[in-house]
């Protein structure tokens, strides 16, 4: 990858801010201020959703995980070869799946470690993103709606809400694990 690896250089435009702030908006659909809820945020770049969270009273605990982190409390994690510890009520990904050379089983990895699971997509659906566009940014995925719920449901992953952006490009999905043991 380039110095501009996973776009990071893109990370303070406002269609990053406004996913984490949808993000954030769906797990308060989900849980309710008080519930003090452990956050695993795979891939956290800059650290948006965490302010996000606290501001709305969820969180009992974060913790961010990038392969790239980009401060020290940010650890170091590569979903692909790493095992996330358990601990957490809901493991976060949002701009990451894209990325990922083993989708499938990353997803069925993640089905045990956390009931929950959070992600966002770019999603497919009409010819923005060409595969010329797709190499330039490093994507190694691009799967319309109906596959990536079918891809979330072979992982083991119940989907309980969807929810679009503001720019209707990024769908955001949060699951339910069948796999999680606690």
């Amino acid at each position: 990858m380039t110095a501009n690896e996973f776009n990071c250089a893109h990370q303070s435009l406002w269609s990053w801010v406004q996913r984490a702030e949808v993000c954030a908006e769906l797990l308060s659909d989900i849980f309710h201020a008080g519930d003090g809820i452990a956050v695993s945020d795979i891939g956290c770049g800059d650290g948006k959703l965490e302010p996000l969270l606290r501001k709305l009273g969820l969180v009992r605990s974060y913790q961010g995980y990038d392969i790239r982190p980009q401060s020290d409390k940010v650890i170091q994690f590569d979903v692909q070869k790493d095992n996330l510890p358990k601990g957490s009520d809901v493991i976060v990904m949002l701009g990451v799946i894209e990325y990922l050379n083993e989708l499938p089983s990353a997803l069925a990895a993640l089905s045990a470690r956390a009931p929950y699971l959070v992600l966002s997509h770019v999603i497919k659906q009409n010819d923005e993103y060409t595969p010329a566009r797709r190499k330039e940014l490093g994507w190694l995925n691009h799967l319309s709606d109906d596959e990536l719920t079918a891809c979330l449901a072979r992982a083991n992953y119940d989907v309980i809400q969807k929810r679009m952006d503001k720019e209707d490009k990024n769908i955001l999905i949060a699951c339910r694990s069948k796999n999680f043991i606690s």
